[in-house]
């Protein structure tokens, strides 16, 4: 009666699959598991990278315009009695006071690029690299476009009107 009832658990293990006491995976369906994981990393990190490089492009123009902006703010309600400007290098850019750029100004709020954008191009009327506002009235006679780039090709412009209108296209 014994024997049996052995047998009878001896083929429902067989049948079920299961191998007795020895458990755990094989060595062969530990380095299909790896290999499976390598193949799906491999296909998302180039999507997640361009994604990473898209939005620090984004984010970096939304800060370009921002600056921009508050500088003509700060232009138009008369802070300190002066002018106010931005100006525009390829790995950064600077808010400053005055009618000119100075580089050792203490005023000088600067801002870096992150490592994979560049500001590509800037095309302002008079061909220099600074943009001044006038007081009161916010104008400027150095209007023109400015273009970040990623390291992915892609780019904003920021366009900036003879009256002082600042947008991102």
């Amino acid at each position: 009666m014994n024997t049996k009832r052995y047998e009878d658990i001896k083929i429902k293990k067989q049948f079920l699959g299961l191998r007795g006491s020895r458990g755990g995976f094989t060595i062969i369906e530990v380095l299909i598991a790896i290999a499976i994981i390598g193949v799906l990393s491999a296909m998302v990190i180039p999507y997640y990278n361009s994604f990473l490089a898209r939005n620090e492009l984004k984010n970096a123009a939304l800060k370009m315009v921002d600056m921009l902006r508050r500088a003509r703010g700060q232009a138009m309600s008369g802070q300190d009695d002066l002018q106010w400007g931005v100006h525009f290098e390829s790995g950064k850019y600077v808010l400053f006071r005055g009618p000119s750029y100075g580089v050792s100004d203490p005023f000088n709020e600067e801002i870096s690029l992150p490592a994979v954008l560049t500001i590509s191009t800037i095309n302002l009327n008079g061909g220099g690299s600074n943009v001044v506002f006038s007081k009161i009235r916010g104008e400027t006679s150095q209007f023109g476009t400015t273009t970040i780039q990623n390291d992915i090709n892609e780019s904003k412009n920021i366009v900036i009107s003879q009256q002082g209108v600042i947008e991102e296209r």
